[in-house]
């Protein structure tokens, strides 16, 4: 059959573990139908030499759903321990490594069909509005989530793995500038910026008296002042935690990041802290973390596990419960406070709101952006303190959008490592929904 190399050969023989001289070892995959009679001919009295089959994947989609679905790895010797006969695997057969293949890797080994939440149309547009950009894109229904669109770019394409990737291969992409190993959905988190803000009104909401509408709409730093004295820092805290920042969310992603929130310290100016905290700078978020907490925002409080799954079929039966909603947190808020979150989230892309740039004629969205318009050269202290985020935040831009408006059933959240590009492809997405929903601005 022919080593893809020398050198790879070599290298794979000198991985044999003399402890276990029946274990074999692998020297090529192929599919099937690439084998002429010739081959089978030539390897059939070749001693030592045995083909042996197994069952490969085929990811019709590549790698635009590999983050979501994962791939699948050559069991290792630590694996496989020093008694086979009793374990379920065997040399050279593949187990799940990363996404649904391995969290649901026992149900697909003992033959059941899973059904993804995933939005096939929609990962394609996201993909084609991300383009050649690095970055990150999820989409979720706030009402169980469900994942619609789950998309890490770039990422290694599985179909690769299943033909085998030699030493310099795999070296090659694990060394890669881009990273396309890494998972920039779930395994990234950096600060979230001006997207965190509802999240601190949260925590402040039991103050009635002060309208944040114009502010949030407006993305109005001083207009939050008066906050900033007496929040109560501790129920800030609490309060981000129990929409799931800090810890992971329990998706079927593999190497979750837990993220930080923001804690206070004695010799922290209370005043400083708490701007830092409403802004984004104390927190780190995985753009999962975002869109389940955004959800419970729109949602009235329910923080849900995000899952990939909807359904898993075996032995013929259908199992929707294995695969059903499951809640993992709650924070209560009231319908009024949800309300003006809502209305001041639609008047970010109206005349006068922070995001009166965008092009949302056609979509019923509300919204935030990392990037605000505001500029200034008042002798305002939060404006001075404000001025640099474009610098600091421009590998990482951040938009999170809602669709319909009035009540959300899907919540984009997009993150890209170039400026000003989040917000295009967020509510091109957005738009793209709404048009497969039929929902009317």
């Amino acid at each position: 059959l022919g080593p893809a190399s020398g050198p790879e050969l070599r290298r794979r023989l000198l991985t044999w573990d003399a402890t276990h001289p029946g274990r074999p070892i692998t020297i090529r995959r192929v599919f099937a139908d690439e084998l002429s009679p010739h081959a089978l001919r030539l390897a059939a009295p070749m001693r030592g030499v045995a083909l042996r089959p197994v069952t490969l994947r085929r990811y019709p989609e590549g790698a635009l759903t590999a983050a979501a679905v994962g791939a699948m790895g050559e069991v290792s010797a630590e694996e496989l321990g020093g008694d086979e006969s009793a374990g379920e695997v065997v040399a050279g057969d593949r187990r799940g490594r990363s996404g649904v293949e391995r969290t649901w890797e026992q149900s697909l080994r003992r033959g059941a069909t899973l059904m993804t939440t995933l939005d096939l149309g929609l990962q394609r547009e996201a993909a084609r509005l991300l383009g050649a950009r690095r970055g990150a894109v999820v989409a979720l229904d706030p009402s169980d989530g469900r994942m619609l669109v789950y998309l890490s770019a770039p990422a290694v394409d599985p179909n690769r793995y299943e033909r085998g990737l030699d030493h310099e291969e795999y070296e090659s992409v694990r060394l890669d500038p881009a990273a396309p190993l890494v998972d920039r959905v779930a395994s990234v988190a950096v600060a979230p910026g001006s997207v965190f803000r509802p999240f601190f009104l949260v925590a402040a909401s039991g103050r009635s008296e002060f309208v944040f509408e114009d502010a949030l709409a407006r993305g109005r730093y001083r207009y939050f002042d008066p906050l900033f004295v007496d929040v109560d820092r501790g129920v800030v805290v609490a309060t981000e935690r129990a929409f799931g920042f800090g810890r992971i969310t329990g998706s079927d992603a593999q190497g979750e990041a837990s993220g930080s929130v923001q804690p206070f310290r004695p010799e922290e100016s209370p005043r400083g802290w708490a701007i830092e905290n409403m802004t984004g700078y104390g927190a780190s978020v995985t753009a999962l973390q975002l869109g389940v907490a955004w959800s419970a925002l729109v949602n009235g409080g329910t923080v849900y596990q995000p899952r990939f799954v909807t359904s898993v079929t075996s032995g013929g039966t259908v199992d929707p419960a294995r695969a059903g909603p499951v809640v993992s947190g709650r924070r209560e808020l009231s319908a009024g406070f949800r309300a003006r979150v809502l209305d001041a989230l639609r008047r970010t892309t109206q005349p006068g709101g922070a995001l009166a740039r965008l092009d949302v004629r056609d979509v019923n969205l509300g919204a935030l952006h990392d990037f605000d318009e505001e500029t200034t050269s008042s002798d305002d202290p939060l404006d001075r303190w404000a001025q640099p985020r474009a610098v600091i935040f421009h590998h990482h831009d951040w938009f999170v959008g809602l669709a319909p408006a009035h009540a959300p059933r899907i919540v984009v959240v997009v993150r890209v490592e170039e400026a000003e590009a989040a917000a295009r492809i967020g509510v091109g997405i957005a738009r793209a929904w709404q048009r497969a929903q039929e929902v009317r601005p």
